[in-house]
């Protein structure tokens, strides 16, 4: 239901990836409402900011076109592409429209844009990343195109310099935490960086300040550790077993006197009874 909290359940390493900030993330969302005033120029060129690519025709989640007034825009939030119509700089109509066919289908009022990609390019943090060290000609030049830009393959190897963020900042509040065998959620993280730190070493062109792609363990353990409520699952194992005095609880359909008999003899020994019947009446 509507007012239901939702289930997410997620690997250590989809726990510990770095996304964009919630924040920057939150501030580049934006809606587009019929009749609102708006550039068509300056969306198009805000969108590419976002990650949209510009195509000549819209048929895949982040892709956008424009044909003089009307411009195409396919949000991956959304099951169908829109198609904006612009009289001067005035939203006059927002349509869905069938990406195979390219015909308009039903007229919205409203609809809801947010980036297309994993990664949000801000200049203050390339400047901050250029000034820290040393780093190859090659890298600048490609820094510079994400800086004005320029879309090019393999430009999500630099998420990293962006992607600052939590993936528990998107859950909502108030959440309760369940963590699945939290050693071996250590293990596997630990197991990952070690990973990643080789391939670092076998990169001699990778900046020493580079930042990883996920949060180290220690910094995923600090942020678990505050919050609240919690609860960890952990298989038993190891050590000495724990035996309980556990049975099926017998039967006496039909057999009044035994259960009588027990019951005296239970309550003589100071322990709870639970009587379970399976019809109301008796």
């Amino acid at each position: 239901s509507k007012n239901s909290a939702p289930i997410v359940v997620a690997s250590a390493w989809a726990a510990a990836y770095k996304p964009i900030p919630h924040d920057h993330f939150a501030q580049a969302c934006h809606s587009i409402r019929r009749g609102m005033k708006a550039s068509p120029l300056e969306l198009v060129e805000g969108w590419q900011e976002l990650g949209y690519k510009l195509e000549a025709t819209v048929e895949v989640p982040g892709q956008m076109g424009r044909r003089g007034g009307l411009v195409d825009i396919f949000p991956p939030n959304a099951e169908l592409p829109y198609r904006l119509e612009f009289l001067g700089n005035e939203v006059e109509s927002i349509r869905t429209f069938d990406p195979t066919t390219q015909r308009s289908l039903t007229l919205t009022e409203l609809i809801y844009i947010i980036p297309s990609r994993e990664m949000l390019v801000r200049q203050e943090q390339i400047v901050n990343f250029l000034s820290q060290g040393h780093v190859e000609e090659g890298m600048k030049e490609e820094l510079a195109w994400l800086d004005q830009g320029q879309a090019f393959p393999g430009e999500e190897f630099y998420a990293p310099l962006f992607n600052q963020g939590s993936f528990f900042d998107y859950l909502p509040q108030p959440l309760l935490l369940v963590l699945n065998e939290p050693e071996e959620i250590k293990m596997e993280l630990e197991e990952m960086e070690r990973r990643a730190l080789e391939v670092r070493g076998e990169k001699a062109d990778l900046p020493p300040h580079f930042p990883t792609p996920f949060l180290r363990w220690t910094e995923l353990a600090a942020q678990v550790e505050g919050m609240r409520p919690q609860l960890r699952l952990n298989r038993w194992g190891g050590g000495e077993a724990l035996h309980l005095p556990l049975s099926a609880a017998p039967s006496y359909r039909g057999q009044w006197p035994l259960l009588v008999k027990e019951l005296k003899q239970w309550l003589g020994q100071s322990r709870s009874v639970v009587v379970v019947m399976a019809s109301r009446l008796r």
